[in-house]
């Protein structure tokens, strides 16, 4: 299985690629929404994790982009801005703004 990592951050990078490698996936690493766009366009993926918070935009938007462009390929958005707290103003913002029809 062929997995597209989103993370700006390279301490999060090798962790998680790490991780996933060992668990034996085929895991490619990009930084940006730019180079999202650009791997996609060249490789088909069985997942893609993509961070929310990215230098040149954000995960939801990614994700957005990704299915108006007809790509079907499961998304797995993640986060560590914090803890997720249901009653907290941030979790209430991003739940009224999650996709939820891309999660399949």
């Amino acid at each position: 299985m062929r997995l597209l990592l989103v993370e700006d951050s390279l301490r999060l990078q090798k962790l998680l690629a790490d991780a996933l490698r060992r668990a034996s996936y085929e895991v490619d690493v990009v930084a940006t929404v730019a180079e999202l766009l650009n791997s996609i366009a060249v490789v088909q993926y069985d997942l893609i994790i993509v961070d929310l918070g990215l230098p040149d935009g954000d995960g939801l938007g990614a994700s957005r982009t990704l299915r108006s462009m007809g790509h079907s390929t499961p998304i797995l958005i993640m986060t560590a801005r914090g803890q997720y707290r249901g009653s907290s103003h941030w979790s209430r913002q991003w739940r009224r703004r999650l996709p939820y029809q891309a999660v399949q």
